[in-house]
């Protein structure tokens, strides 16, 4: 007879990385960058395989980090059945804004900070390359453009206009007036 696994380690190891999968629960308090978002992504994996339905909750308080990664994740709790509860402690900033945003229910404590600038990118090399990079850096800011007005009560211009020159800092009460959070 085979021995049933004991998973108390594996356990262990989630939660120290802010993920409790027996309470559906992630706590993104870091950089948004591979290591990160590749335990999150197996962690949703584990808690959708054992409950589809079933909510799950996200805290973040993070500066943001690779885009990538972070639309890596948007994409995932996007395709899920369930409800995303996301909630920001301390500061949803640039990537860490549109994670935040995927929530179906979104609240923000008293004294957290939601902030939304333009991409941020670097190239070197050739012309050509730098133009390559460029084309690419533009189509990823649309991405995020899109996404800010499709989950707020702004256009893909007003978010433009608002983060082209300078970091746009945003307070609960302004966050509950542009729909960024919805309790």
């Amino acid at each position: 007879m085979a021995k049933k696994k004991d998973n108390s380690e594996d356990q262990k190891f989630y939660i120290q990385y802010g993920i409790d999968i027996k309470k559906r629960k992630i706590f993104l308090d870091d950089e948004i960058e591979t290591f990160s978002i590749g335990w999150i992504l197996r962690s949703i994996e584990e808690m959708v395989e054992e409950d589809p339905t079933k909510s799950i909750s996200i805290t973040i308080n993070s500066f943001g980090g690779s885009v990538y990664d972070g639309l890596s994740l948007y994409d995932e709790l996007e395709s899920l059945e369930c409800e995303i509860i996301t909630t920001c402690k301390g500061a949803a900033m640039s990537m860490a804004l549109v994670l935040f945003l995927v929530g179906d229910s979104r609240d923000i404590s008293d004294r957290g900070t939601f902030m939304a600038h333009s991409l941020s990118s670097g190239s070197w090399g050739t012309v050509n390359i730098q133009e390559v990079d460029l084309r690419e850096s533009k189509r990823l800011n649309g991405i995020l453009l899109d996404i800010l007005a499709k989950r707020t009560k702004k256009t893909k211009k007003w978010w433009s206009d608002k983060i082209k020159h300078e970091d746009f800092y945003i307070d609960p009460k302004a966050a509950a007036k542009l729909g960024i959070t919805n309790l």
